[in-house]
């Protein structure tokens, strides 16, 4: 059993999807897997998707062949896995390198919070961060995710 779980949800994602793979396969943590639901994309997501899971140990592919929508697509990811853990990513999602070891050690010595949760950074298309950094540092989720 994995200690995390690594979940991407993608639907038209051929532009982004294969970078999102390898910044999840880039990350330093290893016990972990790489889970990837393409929601019946109209696009070459899920050939992308495909290509890419062959290259990196411990992630598999899944396909909805209809449309299911976010909550069943989500919920087929968790029903897929046994890990501690799970961290939610949708296809356009890049991991910054190293960002997920210390919410890891953080939720492993606090069993009363139920999650960690840090900054993003919106980026358009052509790599512009039009709109700033979101969310709250991540000193300040820890405590709100607390009991």
């Amino acid at each position: 059993m994995p200690k995390l779980s690594f979940q991407i949800l993608a639907r038209n994602n051929a532009a982004f999807i294969g970078e999102a793979l390898r910044s999840l396969a880039a990350e330093p943590f290893a016990d972990r897997e790489i889970l990837v639901l393409d929601d019946a994309s109209d696009d070459a997501t899920f050939n992308i998707i495909q290509l890419t899971v062959e290259a990196i140990p411990g992630a598999k592919a899944f396909r909805n062949e209809t449309r299911q929508g976010i909550a069943k697509s989500r919920q087929r990811l968790a029903d897929a896995s046994d890990s501690e853990y799970i961290a939610p990513f949708d296809g356009d999602d890049i991991l910054i390198s190293g960002a997920i070891k210390r919410k890891i050690e953080f939720l492993d010595s606090n069993s009363d919070y139920a999650g960690a949760y840090g900054r993003h950074i919106q980026v358009d298309a052509q790599g512009r961060t039009p709109q700033g950094v979101y969310g709250y540092p991540f000193s300040r989720m820890e405590h709100a995710f607390g009991s």
